[in-house]
């Protein structure tokens, strides 16, 4: 039989770009290194990483057609929600995408990833962030993104997509832990949990892949009319 081939887009904003890392410090690197190695002579691994800073869910399906759908990959991991929960003074009081039109979105983004044949999806929640500061509705920017990553559960849940809940494995350190000095991006301790919890998931959703291809019978033992 020959070698398994399965094409992974990446698709976020700078959460998961991870801007002041070096290349292979950056968890999709690290994840995608540790999944070839895993996968050494069973499987072939092509990523493409699509990330665009202060991105939300509404500029990023403004993006989608060209970055992902054209790309028809198997495999989809998208994080978003940190910006679109975002609220600022000059928005008076509202966020940056409402939660409603958040949900709308990432429904969007689902619909046109099957549309275009991506076999498997993976959200990633964000982890929390060391602002201490409190936003205009009187809620920390952490506490604000919980709202959303709550909407990505339950989307995950009713549309049976794969979740990697990093809001809630980053809850086992100090926010300051994982963050570099802006207190918002992941320093090297960050982006290895990111690799952790990504990296398991993604595992079992290629094993998965894998299992199916390989209980594939045979053309000659198929039955013909």
């Amino acid at each position: 039989m020959s070698k398994a081939k399965f094409k992974l887009v990446f698709f976020g904003d700078s959460f998961m770009a991870c801007p002041g890392l070096s290349n292979h410090d950056r968890w999709p690197v690290i994840v995608m290194d540790r999944l070839r190695s895993s996968l050494a002579g069973r499987a072939e691994l092509t990523a493409i990483e699509r990330t665009r800073a202060a991105d939300t869910t509404r500029t990023a399906l403004e993006r989608m057609q060209m970055e992902v759908q054209f790309e028809e990959p198997d495999i989809l991991v998208a994080q978003f929600g940190t910006n679109d929960s975002t609220y600022l003074l000059s928005n008076r009081g509202v966020p940056l995408v409402s939660r409603a039109a958040f949900r709308a979105n990432i429904c969007e983004m689902i619909v046109r990833a099957w549309t275009f044949g991506t076999r498997r999806m993976l959200f990633v929640t964000n982890h929390q962030v060391a602002l201490d500061r409190f936003d205009i509705n009187g809620k920390t920017p952490s506490e604000n993104t919980d709202d959303y990553h709550d909407i990505v559960r339950s989307i995950c849940a009713d549309e049976g997509v794969h979740l990697a809940d990093m809001a809630r494995a980053s809850r086992k350190f100090a926010p300051a832990q994982l963050c570099q000095s802006d207190r918002i991006h992941v320093n090297e301790t960050g982006s290895q949990l990111y690799a952790d919890v990504v990296g398991e998931m993604l595992g079992r959703i290629v094993d998965g892949l894998m299992l199916l291809r390989d209980r594939r019978p045979p053309p000659h033992d198929v039955e013909r009319a």
